[in-house]
């Protein structure tokens, strides 16, 4: 009996559609970000002319930016479940030997763990697939590669900003923290851009293999 492949057109559309949307948050963020700066500067610089009516809207404009995040990474992360679930159904219907399997998509659920799932999951998706394919995409493993790295520079910036100044940081260490705080959104939506390219490639890849 020869088993029919898993469409990914519906899922690579909604990773499309979540990680655009992400891109788009985190550019508001950066706004944000640059908007709480400059604002750290007056206070330090004159503080007198900082209400604070105006420290509470960007305050609340940073939470409210903070908890639409939360939601638009759960339902991506939902998503790439879905969609490495179909990815690697497909890939046992050619075959093709993975290191991993299709309950690895799971591993997009689990907070912190699910950043590593580039470097776990998605490569071994690109692998089996160059390995099965007639003419392999070897520039996936390079944005798949970078996606990682830029992941990790999250991580990393995440780490830094959360650690500077302690329990009672002064000015100049909310100032330090909000440039990094800007760098991590930066980096973040980088991530999701190389994102966008990896999933379009690995689709690309997908539909070439069964053709």
């Amino acid at each position: 009996m020869v088993r029919t492949p898993r469409s990914l057109r519906g899922c690579t559309r909604l990773l499309y559609v979540l990680l655009s949307g992400a891109v788009a948050l985190l550019m508001l963020r950066v706004v944000t970000c640059m908007e709480e700066r400059a604002l750290y500067q007056r206070i330090h610089d004159h503080r007198g002319t900082v209400g604070i009516v105006e420290v509470n809207a960007v305050v609340h404009r940073q939470n409210t930016l903070y908890v639409a995040g939360l939601l638009l990474a759960a339902a991506t992360c939902i998503a790439f479940a879905v969609w490495t679930w179909r990815v690697y159904t497909n890939l046992e219907i050619l075959g093709c030997e993975c290191e991993e399997n299709r309950s690895s998509g799971f591993l997009w659920l689990v907070p912190v763990v699910n950043l590593m799932s580039v470097a776990i999951v998605v490569n071994d998706i690109i692998d089996a697939g160059n390995t099965a394919s007639r003419s392999p995409d070897h520039s996936l493993r390079r944005w798949s590669k970078a996606w990682s790295f830029a992941l990790l520079g999250f991580l990393l910036t995440s780490w830094i900003g959360s650690s500077i100044g302690g329990d009672r940081p002064t000015y100049d260490d909310l100032l330090e923290a909000s440039g990094f705080l800007l760098a991590q959104n930066v980096v973040l939506a980088s991530a999701a851009v190389l994102a966008i390219v990896t999933v379009r490639g690995i689709a690309r890849q997908q539909r070439d293999l069964f053709r």
